[in-house]
């Protein structure tokens, strides 16, 4: 599989994450990455879809060839039909090429996920709880300090 994009953000468009995420996460993890990478990092954000565009196409591209899916989890990302379908969709392409390889694939050759909590956490589903979480609660302000 070909890796075109490097990171893939999940994220709710509902609640205080998509103002967070847009203006304040993503342009930091980018710079920051450009700093840590060789090469220039691909990071896809949605906003980027341009419009009269087939948006369901383009996420689905996206999710088939990106490394990584960082997702930021909060009780919005949970109810999001979207967001439950872009984090299905990616573990059942990490189960397909562990299958696919018989389980010889090197965990450093599979696309992986990631996640950040931007609100709640000790609340959310199950199947979530079992993932390791990086707590981002206290970083997770979208208005000037006072």
């Amino acid at each position: 599989m070909a890796y075109h994009t490097d990171v893939f953000i999940s994220y709710p468009h509902n609640g205080g994450t998509k103002k967070w995420v847009q203006e304040y996460f993503a342009p930091l993890l980018i710079e920051k990455l450009q700093d840590e990478c060789l090469e220039e990092p691909e990071v896809f954000l949605d906003t980027e879809i341009p419009n009269s565009t087939h948006w369901k196409n383009v996420l689905l591209d996206k999710l088939k060839h990106s490394k990584l899916l960082l997702m930021v989890w909060s009780p919005p990302y949970f109810r999001s039909q979207w967001c439950q379908a872009e984090w299905q969709t990616f573990l059942a392409r990490e189960q397909a090429i562990i299958t696919s390889t018989q389980g010889s694939c090197p965990p450093t050759h599979l696309p992986c996920h990631y996640n950040v909590v931007f609100a709640d956490g000790d609340f959310f589903p199950e199947e979530a709880q079992r993932h390791q979480n990086e707590k981002m609660h206290d970083y997770a302000l979208t208005a000037p300090a006072f």
